[in-house]
């Protein structure tokens, strides 16, 4: 079994979910209780398919969620005291 590298899954993902589109196109409800197929509703086919476009954008979404973000220098120390006269040093 060959492991595929950040790029090449996400390219298997996209396709995996543009084909479950196109199926699902074929599968939609028609007229009365049957699928377009000539399945009865619910249709197995259509709701294996859901499933498995479902879990291709789970992964993908796990996979845009986990970026490697900039570290920051933390912020300068600002005295209480001259915070609170920038903020309030017009009233009085």
């Amino acid at each position: 079994m060959r492991t595929l590298n950040l790029v090449q899954f996400r390219k298997f993902a996209d396709r995996q979910i543009e084909m479950a589109n196109r199926m699902l196109a074929m599968h939609r409800p028609g007229s009365g209780y049957f699928c377009s197929c000539g399945k009865e509703l619910p249709c197995s086919v259509a709701a294996h398919t859901i499933a498995i476009r479902d879990h291709f954008k789970r992964k993908l979404a796990l996979l845009e969620a986990t970026v490697v973000l900039p570290v920051l220098a933390p912020p300068a120390k600002v005295r209480p005291a001259s915070l609170w006269r920038r903020l309030f040093g017009g009233w009085r």
